[in-house]
């Protein structure tokens, strides 16, 4: 195996890449000042996260790349609402920091502790999306504190599936290689940025460095006269509560719990990540605008954003120039991907006005959305409504000392959705089609120093879409056909304990995707963390969600209909973190779930996991982990996080019975060069393959391997 290893790193030309890397070496060791940068341990963020919340894989993976590139958020720099955006830090917290730093600089990040509501246990979950690296005064110079970041990565399993293997001396369905590459060069500066993303996933074919099927590619200039932010290529935008344009991840109901409703906009940004959905390519900038003498102050902002972006998706063809919705599979590997990769042009346009006056935030965004083809929808199947429309969407919040009120109002323009004449639809689904509005308010804030607090309602009607929303509720994605209320808490009662829960209730008031009748459910959580001495952290979580299904039934007679049921889903979770040494680090986890469903008997099942680190010198680190699991069947299945190469994700999927172990080894020679490499295998006892179709590897067993270089200036 790790001959046919070294072997397709060969065949997939990644000398090229060092080749690259001298190039790029060069270049800028002569341009910018060798520098240390902190690496920020992030695999954090696949703790906070269901991946069930996801339609499907692709967007799990562009959700964490998109994270990566929000955080660490820098403490001695960052405004308002830079810092608002690091999870579990609140307004107040956040003011006491810039206040703080007014005087002096943080020079470490256990000088946070001084900062009243900051304690050890908080200090340690803020630790992983915060950073700090200079003194925090305002660069000016264009070329100040250039940096670079390189990643070079390489991915591979092991055996290979039937789609790479000939059958019959005819080619395999896929005609790439079954290794995945990824590229990614990154620089900065005080004000200017760029970027290169480069990926080839497995099964698609690579042939020069050039090949990559997917590329991404940006330059930004910030804060040069009334320009806040100009962005030529792919960006992401991200304005008011997402109920409008919200082109890039947000934290779900379980990361959360006491700020999970509110959304911190951030305006345009550029986009690093390898995930090829939800992002913007083409011009976007924003300005400041000059304000009248009553209102200057440095608490006042006016701002106007505007994008246009022109990019090529993938759609199946119905017939003629006719196209189903675009897809999000990111793949394009065999025959039929490759047909249709790039064959619709989408065209999207709009805008932001944003003014910031004291403790009080009003916004308006527009958008308009289009593709060049006419598009045919599945009723029922897809969230996609029309290849051209519209929406609009207001924005306010308002701060206090003791609470921060927040909401926005969404409407779509338009008479019809697909091109369907309203006056042939049933009375229902007319109306489902008028009403194109979405909502929602909120409120949260702080009793004392120990208690946080979030409430919020929503509405999103059934007419209402927009294809780059990204409003909180059940689920990520698309705010349609969903209204409900959630109460999120966080308590403090001691420096050494946190405990936080949610309690979400919703309902669909228009029949989902294989659905009938309209449905509800409702979705509670409670953790808590435990700090019993520096080092030895312990976690308990219990969560439960129970939603309406549709189930098929039939009589004596053998006739069918179809009744109302339940399915309820239990996921319970005791973790042990203890840090003996500066050389040993041990996670014991026992993960447990059971799942309920009214025409069927109960599936429970359950996962014990060990992770070990060992660190015996600074530039040396070794993480091994394995774990056992056994389910009785998928939907009993369970997510079990383990610590994977920089910035991959590193959530897998376990159900029936199997063992999983892996190590991950990271070697820093020198500070400005990382190299990480890692091998993990999985073995189930209760099936003759691994996958299906032409993913299907045979055997109960399958590998993995990878190796990755990161360069740092």
């Amino acid at each position: 195996m790790i001959r046919s290893f070294y072997y397709q790193i060969i065949q997939a030309k990644t000398v090229l890449m060092v080749v690259f890397f001298v190039f790029y070496h060069a270049i800028f060791t002569a341009l910018c000042p060798l520098r240390s940068v902190l690496a920020q341990d992030l695999d954090l963020i696949m703790e906070t996260i269901s991946p069930e919340d996801f339609d499907d894989i692709a967007e799990f993976e562009a959700y964490f790349e998109g994270m990566l590139d929000l955080f660490p958020v820098e403490i001695n720099s960052a405004s308002m609402d830079e810092l608002l955006l690091v999870p579990g830090l609140t307004a107040h917290m956040a003011r006491a920091i810039i206040a703080y730093r007014e005087d002096q600089s943080f020079t470490k990040l256990e000088d946070l502790v001084n900062i009243r509501g900051i304690g050890p246990v908080t200090l340690d979950q803020l630790s992983h999306w915060i950073t700090v690296q200079h003194s925090g005064n305002r660069r000016t110079r264009w070329l100040e504190n250039m940096g670079s970041e390189q990643f070079f990565r390489f991915q591979q399993s092991f055996p290979s599936a039937t789609g790479y293997q000939s059958n019959r001396g005819t080619s395999p369905n896929y005609p790439g290689s079954p290794n995945r590459l990824y590229h990614r060069q990154h620089v900065t500066s005080a004000r200017i940025s760029a970027n290169l993303t480069q990926v080839k996933l497995p099964g698609e074919p690579y042939r020069s460095p050039t090949g990559f099927d997917f590329t991404s590619a940006n330059l930004s200039v910030y804060n040069t006269g009334p320009v806040k932010r100009l962005i030529a290529g792919d960006f992401a935008a991200r304005f008011g509560q997402g109920l409008v344009l919200w082109s890039s991840p947000t934290f779900g109901k379980g990361s959360l719990a006491h700020s999970a409703p509110f959304r911190r906009s951030h305006g345009i940004t550029p986009y690093r990540s390898s995930g090829q959905i939800n992002f913007l390519r083409g011009l976007a900038a924003e300005f400041f605008l000059p304000l009248p003498s009553a209102l200057r102050s440095k608490d006042t902002e006016l701002t106007l954003s505007g994008f246009y972006s022109r990019r090529n998706r993938s759609a199946v063809e119905v017939r003629g120039d006719t196209i189903r919705p675009p897809s999000s599979n990111p793949y394009h590997r065999t025959e039929t991907e490759l047909m249709r990769r790039n064959n619709t042009l989408e065209f999207v346009q709009g805008g932001n006005f944003n003014l910031k006056y004291n403790r009080l935030s009003m916004g308006f965004t527009w958008m308009s959305y289009g593709l060049n083809r006419p598009v045919l929808t599945n009723p029922g199947a897809s969230r996609y409504q029309g290849s051209d429309h519209r929406s609009m969407g207001a924005d306010f919040i308002i701060d206090s000392e003791m609470a921060r009120l927040f909401g926005e109002y969404a409407w779509r323009i338009g008479n019809s959705a697909n091109g369907t004449d309203l006056k042939k639809l049933s009375y229902q689904n007319k109306l489902s089609h008028q009403q194109k509005n979405a909502w929602m308010v909120g409120a949260m804030g702080a009793f004392r120093d120990g208690v946080d607090w979030v409430f919020s309602v929503r509405s999103y009607q059934p007419g209402y879409w927009s294809e780059f929303a990204g409003g909180f509720g059940e689920g990520i994605g698309v705010p349609s056909n969903q209204n409900g209320w959630y109460f999120g808490f966080r308590l403090r009662p001691s420096s050494r304990v946190v405990i936080q829960g949610f309690l979400d209730r919703f309902h669909f008031p228009q029949p989902r995707r294989g659905f009938t009748r309209p449905s509800s459910g409702w979705e509670t959580m409670i953790n808590l963390h435990y700090r019993h001495r520096p080092g030895f952290h312990y976690q308990f979580r219990m969560r439960y969600k129970e939603r309406g299904i549709e189930l098929e039934a039939s009589d004596a007679f053998l006739r069918t209909w179809r009744m109302t049921g339940t399915n309820g889903r239990f996921t319970g979770r005791v973790q042990m973190n203890w840090q003996l040494n500066k050389m040993l680090f041990i996670r014991s986890q026992y993960d447990i779930i059971q799942t309920t469903r009214s025409d069927s008997s109960d599936k429970t099942g359950f996962a014990i996991s060990k992770i070990v680190r060992v660190k015996p010198w600074r530039s040396l680190r070794l993480d091994l982990g394995w774990s056992f699991f056994d389910t009785d069947d998928f939907s009993a299945r369970l997510y079990l996080y383990e610590y994977d190469l920089t910035n991959v994700m590193s959530s897998n999927m376990a159900y029936g019975t199997g063992r999983r172990s892996y190590a991950v080894l990271r070697y820093q020679p020198i500070r400005w060069m990382l190299v990480e490499t890692k091998i993990g295998y999985v073995q189930y006892s209760d099936r003759p393959a691994v996958g299906s179709g032409y993913d299907m590897t045979p055997g109960p067993s399958r590998s993995e391997a990878g190796v990755q270089l990161r360069f740092q200036y």
